[in-house]
């Protein structure tokens, strides 16, 4: 099989040569290799470890705001304000990291309802086409559409306290808000949908670290489940990615209807191995599954190839189960830790 047939089939729960490997492999994961490698991309560093691709792709809508944002850089903080009829917005970032929220105060909220209410989502046509041109036969091109309200304010807007605190001191104006934000993102959903992937990906990154079992519940599941029923009407595959500590809420989530979870973590990272999740939502469901960093990041060759062991056991081939091994965000991953993670997936698929 190719890789494309390969993921297909995993997809369409039918049987499969051997068990799909698809890395998330960015182009910060090859930032310090060889000027070759970087200079061929992600895309074929996948294709020459032996992987199958899953392209996460993420143009497949243009985002329109009628609301300016103005820049500033002040020595290494970035500085982003948006001037609406409501108020002011600022957030500030150092580097890669949020160090001020959108979202302090009751008082952002009308703001930011303008800011929401005056964005909208346009389709990037001929995008997907040019993107399976480049993928091939080696896999498949999956939109990976931003988190949902709940999941956005969290990590996004206004952080896990601020978040806390707003629901608390005004949750009527949060619910409206919340429900206000799924509206508009139902046209993300649609746009995702009509689009010629066969499979879309959710980015929510649920964890009970964030967010508790009664949130998901009062916010989350439902608009999980409407975003499942947009791709089912389709006739897509629905994954959500979920990579943190999502044990306690496998019941809630088995309720969205949803086809598969992306990147579910085991123990020391998460807290969720793959039979958790089939033991809660049955085996019909998809599970990509990562090796967790601990166990393959900066170890030694054997320690990789004894961890891979663990995790490509006997009979996985024939379950509704994906590979993943995760390296998005992570540029100093030795690049022969590859070849050990090849070298172990290509032994056990000749058994």
């Amino acid at each position: 099989m190719t890789g494309r047939e390969r993921l297909l089939a995993a997809y369409a729960r039918q049987p499969k040569d051997r068990v799909p490997w698809a890395p998330i492999v960015f182009k910060e994961t090859i930032s310090r290799y060889s000027a070759a490698e970087q200079g061929a991309g992600p895309i074929e560093f996948t294709k020459r470890i032996g992987a199958d691709v899953l392209w996460r792709w993420g143009d497949f809508l243009k985002t329109r705001c009628d609301v300016a944002c103005a820049e500033r850089q002040d020595g290494d903080h970035k500085i982003r304000e948006w001037e609406t009829p409501a108020g002011t917005l600022r957030e500030v970032r150092q580097g890669s990291r949020l160090v001020e929220h959108k979202l302090k105060s009751r008082e952002d909220l009308a703001a930011y309802r303008y800011l929401v209410e005056h964005t909208r989502y346009e389709p990037n046509p001929g995008r997907y086409e040019e993107m399976l041109a480049f993928v091939g036969d080696g896999g498949m091109v999956a939109p990976h559409i931003g988190p949902s309200p709940v999941q956005r304010l969290v990590q996004m807007e206004a952080g896990v306290e601020g978040f806390a605190y707003l629901c608390a001191d005004c949750p009527d104006e949060m619910d409206s808000l919340i429900d206000l934000m799924h509206q508009r993102d139902r046209a993300r959903y649609r746009i995702a949908a009509d689009t010629p992937a066969e499979v879309c990906i959710l980015v929510e990154n649920t964890s009970t670290l964030l967010i508790s079992p009664a949130v998901y519940r009062r916010w989350s599941r439902q608009q999980i489940r409407d975003y499942c029923a947009l791709i089912h009407e389709r006739e897509k595959t629905a994954i959500v990615h979920m990579c943190g500590h999502v044990k306690d809420l496998l019941p809630d989530i088995a309720a969205t209807g949803l086809d598969g979870v992306d990147c579910l973590t085991p123990p020391p990272t998460g807290n969720t191995t793959r039979d958790d999740a089939w033991g809660a939502m049955g085996p019909e469901l998809i599970v990509h599954a990562v090796l967790d960093p601990s166990a393959w990041i900066h170890q030694s060759p054997d320690a990789v190839t004894a961890a891979m062991d663990r995790v490509l056991t006997p009979g996985l081939k024939d379950k509704n189960f994906i590979l993943c091994t995760a390296g998005d965000g992570l540029p100093d991953i030795p690049r022969e830790t590859w070849d050990v993670l090849a070298d172990a997936w290509e032994r056990f698929s000749a058994r």
